[in-house]
C-alpha cells in the first residue's frame, strides 16, 4: 500500500536457464486477510526440473511456509509459459507452454500446453488446449473471460479469447508455410481448433 519494496519470501531452488525461473506470482482476493501468495516457478527438486505452482503462506507480511499444489516435469529449458491469475471463479489459472514439444498441447493426458486450472480441494485440469507459450493472461474485469497471447514461432503471435474445453489449435502440423494461409497454418492441431481473435503473421526478424 505504501509503494515500498519488501521482500517477503524466497522460493528455493529456482531453476534460472532459458525460459526457466520465478515467472508468475497471483494474490487471492482479500489480501492479506486471506493470508497467501501464490507463486508459478520452475524448480529443480531432488534432481528434477519441474514446473510447479506453489502456495506460500504469510504472517506479518513474511513468508513462513510454502506447499506444491502443481507439478509439471520438464526435460527442457524453454516454453514454461509463466501467467498466473486468480480467476473471478476463485480458482486459478496457469497458462503452460508446451515445453518445447507441440504434440504436447494436444495430448488430453499432459497438462503442458493448456490453460491449467487450480480449484481448492480438487484436482488440476485443463481449462482450455493448444497452447504454445504463452506470457499474458488476464480476465476481463466486466464480462470475466479470459483473454491471453500465444506465442508463435516464427509466424503467427496470437490475441485469444479462452473459452472452456476450447481447443486452440497448437500441435504438431504446425507450420508457418502457406498454404493453409495464417492463421490456420499454426492451428491446425486436434479436433475444432479456434483461430485467435487477432494475430501477427509477420515473421520475426
Amino acid at each position: 500500500r505504501t509503494g515500498a519494496k519488501r521482500l517477503v519470501y524466497v522460493v528455493p531452488d529456482v531453476a534460472a536457464i532459458g525460459g526457466q525461473g520465478l515467472l508468475g506470482l497471483a494474490l487471492p482476493p482479500g489480501y492479506p486477510r486471506v493470508p497467501y501468495v501464490y507463486a508459478y516457478a520452475t524448480r529443480s527438486v531432488s534432481g528434477r526440473v519441474e514446473n510447479q505452482v506453489l502456495r506460500i503462506r504469510v504472517a506479518r507480511g513474511r513468508g513462513i511456509a510454502m506447499r506444491v499444489l502443481f507439478r509439471a516435469r520438464t526435460d527442457v529449458t524453454f516454453h514454461a509459459g509463466g501467467p498466473l491469475v486468480y480467476g473471478p471463479d476463485g480458482a486459478l489459472y496457469l497458462a503452460l507452454g508446451d515445453a518445447g514439444v507441440p504434440a504436447k498441447a494436444q495430448d488430453r493426458h499432459d497438462p503442458h500446453g493448456k490453460i491449467v486450472r487450480l480449484r481448492p480441494g480438487r484436482m488440476p485440469g485443463a481449462f482450455a488446449s493448444g497452447i504454445r507459450n504463452s506470457f499474458g493472461l488476464a480476465f476481463d474485469p466486466w464480462s470475466g473471460r479470459l483473454w491471453g497471447t500465444d506465442n508463435g514461432p516464427e509466424c503467427n503471435d496470437e490475441l485469444n479469447r479462452y473459452d472452456r474445453g476450447a481447443n486452440y489449435g497448437w500441435g504438431a502440423a504446425a507450420t508457418c508455410v502457406s498454404p493453409p494461409a495464417a492463421p490456420a497454418n499454426t492451428d491446425q492441431g486436434g479436433p475444432g481448433p479456434r483461430h485467435p481473435l487477432a494475430w501477427d503473421a509477420a515473421p520475426v526478424a
